[in-house]
């Protein structure tokens, strides 16, 4: 038997699965609650894409085919890393 989760973003009834539930391996949601693909896309869309635009406009040409090289997870990893250190700060306006 299947089991079941509520996506925290939309509201829609999701398979507790790795493929459906992003969420499903590091379960930072309470219990029964994930999120779906299309939301996580849309949120990592959201929030990050502007981000990786700013710090890629920061780089020299070298650097900024580098970072084009990289994958987006990769890319998140290294402006949390960077937020962690204080290179860039976080706030909600």
């Amino acid at each position: 038997m299947t089991d079941y989760v509520t996506c925290s973003c939309c509201g829609t009834r999701i398979e507790d699965t790795p493929e459906a539930n992003v969420d499903h391996d590091a379960r930072c949601h309470d219990a029964g609650f994930g999120v779906c693909a299309p939301c996580a896309e849309w949120q990592f869309k959201k929030f990050f894409a502007p981000i990786f635009a700013k710090v890629r406009s920061s780089l020299n040409e070298e650097n900024q085919a580098k970072w084009d090289s990289y994958t987006d997870g990769t890319r998140a990893e290294i402006v949390a890393q960077m937020v962690d250190e204080g290179v860039l700060s976080w706030g909600v306006r």
